[in-house]
């Protein structure tokens, strides 16, 4: 009961935030110039201060009762993220235990603060317990130096050294587990621009790999394991050891499954999207797309990854021809509420894939689904933006054009945009990384120096034919549509060229009267 009267006479001394009552989704609180801007950000209403401040006020101009609106509104939602409560319906059992820990840390502190030495004691080692069984050793070091320090003060002996103990081996793991990590990054990095590197700094990468399988043979936590399993991956992946990464990926799950308490579900997604990735890259789509449905079952939707999962989703369905498939995911992406939310060069590379598809239901013969916004018009007269993505959508989408032009017959346009190719290819794209690309931006050029002629081109373009397939392991993720496919699309266009751009014409004129 002394512990208990303790915290009642702290909760009744103490002034607590005014804004902390309000509930946004009360009907009593909707009046609130906080509620309507709360509302509004929530529904996609607006998404610049000008159009917040005209919503609200009716006034166009960021004012000062508009930033005091503003910090209200954030301060709330702060002290409404405090009240969070996870639970293991709604999230992992670790990221219950991450909240509860950090929360509870932060008490221990402040009823120390306040005196409350015995209330504070307890907690700590509850919050020192969890830490240490979840694996957590920046929350474990840190209730153990509290409560060593409160031993102290105390005069407590064995609780003290016990402390002490418990502070000295979290500090070792702690240690552990940055060096892991920062081994980690540092291997990783060196593939983050580039698939090849120096042998000099290969020897670096084995040097790092070698200390990090120390660490993993000599601590048992979860950091140090995803750092080993994940370098483990990238390097194999590397080389080309297709085959390896799976069986590391089967290592890395098994590992999780077993520490059920410690594992959060976006590491089940990092390692069966690794096998995804190379049951693709091996063109074994039974198995891309069955680890693909595991990973999404780990996916929360509307989040980052789930949107990745979406777009390798999309990718391997036009690989393997499964257009229906491929046009049911380009439908649950539009749709999703948290589409608009994405960053816009996330949201070009879907109207990328838009466009083709739109080609893919032009060649096989089938209609999309109206839902689906097929921006081909637009995609033409579009100059890429996806500057952080130079090497490699930005070519998919002048490819994308270029496929277009032929389909119409536009020899001037086809031209012109190879010549930007061109340059862009020979500023950006290195032979070791996107060798394929660079022998189908060669195919294209056959097509406009032969005229559009069906024989010509054919004929000149088996021996590019021939290098596809034999690079066909070299197949980069921003290859939408296989190049082979692309080709014989190409070849059946040239081959019926006269019908081919009179149904596109006559399409046009259609869309145009509708």
């Amino acid at each position: 009961m002394k512990k208990l009267k303790e915290l009642v006479n702290i909760v009744t001394e103490e002034k607590f935030i005014p804004e902390s009552s309000i509930d946004f989704e009360s009907e009593e609180n909707q009046q609130f110039l906080p509620y309507q801007m709360y509302q509004g950000i929530k529904n996609d209403e607006f998404s610049t201060d000008i159009q917040a401040a005209e919503n609200v006020y009716g006034e166009a101009n960021i004012s000062e009762k508009y930033r005091r609106l503003k910090w209200q509104l954030k301060e709330t939602l702060y002290t409404k993220l405090l009240l969070i409560s996870p639970t293991k319906e709604t999230h992992s059992e670790m990221f219950t235990a991450m909240v509860e820990c950090n929360r509870k840390l932060f008490l221990v502190k402040l009823l120390l603060r306040l005196n409350a030495k015995k209330s504070a004691e307890q907690l700590g080692r509850h919050v020192l317990e969890k830490a240490v069984y979840h694996s957590m050793p920046t929350v474990a070091l840190e209730a153990a130096q509290i409560l060593r320090e409160l031993y102290h003060i105390l005069g407590e002996r064995r609780q003290f050294e016990e402390a002490a103990a418990a502070a000295t081996e979290q500090r070792e793991l702690l240690v552990a587990e940055d060096e892991a990590m920062s081994f980690w990054q540092q291997i990783a990095i060196n593939y983050v621009k580039s698939t090849s590197v120096s042998k000099t700094e290969q020897r670096k990468i084995k040097a790092l790999f070698k200390k990090l399988t120390d660490l993993y043979s000599k601590y048992d936590t979860l950091n140090v394991a995803v750092s080993f399993f994940r370098a483990k991956s990238v390097i194999l992946q590397m080389e080309g050891e297709k085959e390896e990464v799976i069986k590391n990926c089967d290592e890395a799950i098994e590992y999780l499954r077993g520490r059920p308490h410690l594992a959060f579900p976006s590491l089940y997604v990092v390692f069966y999207g690794d096998k995804f990735d190379a049951y693709r890259e091996m063109h074994d789509y039974v198995n891309a797309k069955f680890n693909a449905q595991i990973a999404a079952r780990y996916c929360r939707e509307g989040n980052l990854m789930w949107f990745q999962f979406q777009h390798h989703r999309f990718v391997m369905c036009m690989h393997s021809g499964d257009y229906q498939e491929a046009g049911n995911c380009l439908q649950v992406v539009r749709k999703n509420s948290k589409f608009n939310q994405q960053p816009d060069h996330l949201k070009e590379r879907w109207k990328l894939f838009e466009g083709y598809y739109a080609l893919a239901a032009f060649r096989n013969e089938f209609t999309p689904e109206k839902v689906i916004s097929l921006r081909v018009e637009r995609l033409l007269n579009e100059t890429p933006i996806m500057q952080t993505d130079k090497a490699g959508w930005n070519t998919s989408l002048m490819i994308l054009q270029l496929i277009t032009y032929v389909r119409r017959g536009e020899i001037d346009k086809i031209m012109e945009r190879l010549d930007s190719l061109s340059n862009y290819c020979h500023r950006y794209l290195y032979k070791n990384e996107t060798y394929r690309t660079q022998v189908f931006i060669r195919m294209l050029m056959v097509v406009a120096k032969e005229d559009l002629n069906y024989r010509r081109v054919e004929r000149l373009g088996r021996q590019w034919v021939s290098k596809l397939k034999r690079y066909k392991h070299l197949v980069d993720p921003t290859e939408i549509v296989p190049y082979e496919e692309l080709w014989s699309w190409i070849l059946e266009t040239l081959k019926h060229e006269k019908e081919m751009v009179a149904e596109y014409k006559l399409a046009a004129a259609d869309r145009k009267v509708g």
